[in-house]
């Protein structure tokens, strides 16, 4: 009987990259390993280097490792978001393996699984709020900062977070470009994110793969709407808010069937700046052949795997 086999010895853009198959040899795996940086984090969002980084264990049963499991015909390419980690939709990997297909998943620039600094896109919320203030309203920026930093407390916190942003980005002017950020950096840290989509594509059709299909979260699934070429693809709550242009991120040239699923209550994409109302009429200007889902009580989170999400509370 053929089981899941697991590896992460693989390198995509010059980072490990997770892939599942199936198989019958390899030895037991009793955990998924990932490194967690919170020092990275803190930075990304505050502006400061706090804390450190550790290795995460997330538990599994029932599959195995190997140096390098085989690939199958059918394959598939999962997308994390910003500040997340290859192993967000394990859950969906696994579920996919047991359906045939080869699953590959590569570690972005922007993930928290590694030390590398984001560039001037994400200069830090303290950073942004000093360079809108001049010196910056003292004030203004600590209660900012603890708020961010409670958000890794839970979803009631996070949703707090979320509200206090989009009041500075209607008060205070401030545009998130992923949190905070130009324009131009964006654009550079998109290109980098779809060489590496597209070094994982190369890597799956050099051992086997016929058919390849795309799926990404947040930014992950921006990525995948952004890649030139014909590609059955599922963005899960993949959108920018209002002031980068849509098309920029549903592009002309990315062709093939696509499913769109943004939850009714999305703290990131039905929240100020951005609204169901926007998403849904983006979806309908730019993809009105896509299959579309908007699951009532679905927050931004909740379909990643929920051992990785507990882990942002706990590490």
């Amino acid at each position: 009987m053929q089981r899941i086999q697991y590896s992460d010895g693989i390198s995509i853009g010059g980072r490990p990259a997770s892939l599942w198959s199936v198989g019958e040899d390899g030895k037991e795996l009793s955990a998924y390993r990932y490194a967690f940086s919170a020092r990275k984090l803190a930075l990304s969002i505050l502006g400061w280097p706090l804390g450190s980084s550790s290795e995460v264990e997330l538990p599994v049963e029932g599959l195995l490792q190997v140096e390098e499991p085989a690939v199958m015909s059918r394959a598939v390419v999962l997308v994390h978001g910003l500040l997340c980690s290859r192993l967000d939709m394990a859950h969906i990997a696994e579920d996919l393996c047991r359906r045939g297909f080869s699953v590959l998943a590569p570690e972005m620039d922007d993930s928290v699984s590694h030390e590398t600094e984001l560039q001037c896109e994400y200069v830090g919320l303290w950073h942004a709020l000093a360079c809108k203030k001049g010196h910056g309203n003292v004030e203004t920026t600590r209660s900012w900062s603890t708020l961010v930093t409670s958000s890794m407390l839970g979803d009631h916190a996070l949703q707090l977070v979320l509200r206090s942003l989009s009041a500075l980005v209607q008060e205070e002017g401030i545009v998130p470009g992923g949190f905070v950020g130009s324009l131009l950096a964006r654009e550079d840290a998109e290109e980098r994110r779809l060489q590496v989509l597209q070094e994982a594509i190369s890597w799956l059709r050099a051992r086997g793969a016929n058919e390849v299909g795309l799926v990404g979260h947040s930014r992950g699934g921006v990525t995948i709407s952004q890649l030139e070429g014909c590609f059955c693809r599922v963005n899960i709550a993949g959108f920018q808010p209002p002031q980068v242009d849509p098309e920029d991120i549903f592009r002309a040239n990315a062709l093939g069937p696509m499913l769109i699923i943004c939850g009714s209550e999305d703290e990131v994409c039905t929240r100020p700046p951005l609204s169901m109302k926007y998403v849904q009429e983006t979806v309908q200007r730019l993809r009105p052949e896509a299959e579309s889902f908007y699951p009532s009580g679905v927050t931004h989170f909740n379909l990643l795997n929920p051992k990785v999400v507990e882990t942002w509370r706990t590490t």
